[in-house]
């Protein structure tokens, strides 16, 4: 969580073993007081884990996305990286506060600019009718593909004989074709 003060001291301790340790690599999840309980639930069920508080700490051993193996929380995290590497945080608990507080403006404030850059992104639309028939997948393989629309985003609109279906065509084309599977059934 962004204002937690026991996520600064361990942001601020993987700050600095990935700026002294050539290939310590660190990766940071911010979320909101509002989408913590919610994502950590979901983090721990995907992984098996059981975690109750912020922050949560895991080591990916082979790369970026990798098996996770959870560590635990700030104090578990202080533990290991004096254990293995010898290195430790000096830091009181006013500053973890107001580092904590410009954290949680920060976050707001990049929110809110990733929402506004989303609102002023320009679409090209699509429309495409008898979207139920076979060649339908075919084009819109072409569209996802990149050969004609490069990495442009687009906004297509299904038309049917009987019904109407829009869908933001910025994902996977397995994504779009299971959805256009059950959208012709």
């Amino acid at each position: 969580m962004q204002d937690c003060p026991h996520y600064v001291r361990a942001e601020l301790l993987g700050d600095k073993l990935a700026r002294n340790l050539p290939d310590f690599k660190i990766h940071k999840i911010v979320k909101t007081t509002a989408e913590w309980p919610e994502w950590l639930c979901e983090i721990c069920e995907a992984n098996g884990w059981k975690h109750e508080q912020s922050p949560i700490i895991w080591r990916e051993l082979v790369d970026r996305g990798g098996k996770g193996v959870l560590i635990g929380g700030s104090n578990e995290f202080e533990e290991y990286a004096y254990g293995y590497y010898g290195v430790t945080i000096d830091l009181d608990g006013k500053s973890m506060k107001i580092i904590a507080y410009e954290n949680q403006t920060t976050k707001i404030e990049l929110d809110e600019e990733e929402r506004e850059r989303i609102r002023n992104e320009k679409f090209i639309k699509v429309c495409i009718t008898n979207a139920s028939s076979p060649v339908c997948f075919s084009l819109v393989d072409s569209l996802l593909s990149g050969k004609y629309l490069a990495k442009r985003k687009f906004h297509c609109v299904f038309w049917t004989a009987i019904q109407h279906r829009q869908l933001n065509c910025n994902t996977s084309l397995k994504i779009y074709k299971t959805w256009l599977m059950d959208f012709c059934i």
